[in-house]
């Protein structure tokens, strides 16, 4: 590898994590979508596992570099709102990606989706708490004698980014997490006047997760409002939290995002990812478990390493 990707590397890196400013200000970044990892990638082992979660078995899927030499920092991937769960293309290529850098990395489905269990009734709102999952998957993770425990982040996209930032709000095991185009600006979408069908989020989630007829509104709403970008607002401390974001989204949702990155307080990150829509190289209901997976390898390498970057700041 050149010395000009090496230089283009530590300028990413440098960049990404220059977001951790001070209230009122975000750094914007711009990524070279070329490839500029620097070392070479760790054999990966990949292992279904199931843990409990409460009185519920969670199913997740264990990518294991090797050899497995000590404590290494480990990773917990949260699916957003898709009938596949954790098997779609996007978490299953970059969680091995992640792992062939050292990286122990757990994929999971929340309750309901994919191969974990389903509560018997949804009548409470903890019937609905996806955060539990993944405070039951540092569980499962601080159990494993190769995991550093200082080291546990968490990473979500889309709906399960924002269940990612609540996760490290709850748990202080999760030491930082990493926001991947998180929902936002729900009040005006969903609750405020005039919103185009405030039933719909309750219905979309209830569709992926196979359910019928939908969970009420009355469970579901209160997760949303604190599930979606603009909560961290309402925690002036928190741990480091970097946003990401595709450069093809819509452009208001670009600048809701940034704004929020700009009003939240430290430590932060924030990166657009050029070229990246919604599914960061991928395709939307893509199956991740095929045993081929066409993707924009150029577009998930630089989502990868912006990850990689803030995971591997030793300094606030």
């Amino acid at each position: 590898m050149s010395m000009k990707r090496v230089s283009v590397l530590c300028a990413l890196a440098a960049v990404i994590l220059a977001g951790v400013v001070a209230r009122g200000s975000v750094s914007t970044v711009t990524v070279d979508v070329a490839r500029t990892s620097t070392s070479a990638a760790h054999p990966v082992t990949v292992e279904d596992v199931r843990f409990p979660s409460g009185n519920l078995r969670i199913a997740g899927t264990l990518y294991t570099p090797s050899p497995l030499i000590g404590n290494h920092p480990a990773v917990i991937v949260s699916h957003g709102g898709t009938r596949r769960g954790r098997r779609l293309a996007l978490y299953t290529i970059a969680a091995r990606k992640l792992a062939e850098r050292g990286y122990i990395v757990l994929t999971i489905d929340f309750r309901g989706f994919g191969d974990s269990e389903r509560p018997r009734r949804f009548e409470t709102t903890a019937d609905l708490d996806f955060v539990q999952d993944v405070v039951a998957a540092a569980d499962y993770l601080t159990a494993n004698r190769h995991v550093d425990p200082a080291r546990i982040s968490a990473v979500g996209h889309s709906f399960g980014a924002g269940v990612a930032v609540a996760a490290s709000l709850r748990d202080r095991r999760i030491g930082r997490a990493v926001s991947i185009s998180p929902g936002r600006n729900t009040a005006k979408r969903f609750f405020g006047p005039g919103a185009p069908d405030p039933n719909y989020p309750s219905k979309r989630m209830s569709r992926d997760m196979g359910i019928d007829p939908p969970i009420p509104r009355a469970l579901f709403d209160p997760h949303l409002k604190d599930y979606v970008a603009e909560a961290i607002l309402d925690y002036p401390i928190h741990p480091p939290v970097l946003l990401v974001d595709g450069a093809k989204e819509a452009p208001d949702d670009l600048a809701f995002l940034k704004d929020v990155a700009t009003r939240m307080t430290g430590p932060k990150g924030y990166v657009t990812i050029p070229g990246a829509d919604h599914y960061f190289g991928t395709r939307q209901d893509q199956d991740g478990a095929a045993s081929t997976t066409s993707y924009d390898a150029h577009v998930m390498d630089a989502l990868v390493d912006a990850i990689d970057a803030w995971l591997k700041k030793d300094r606030f």
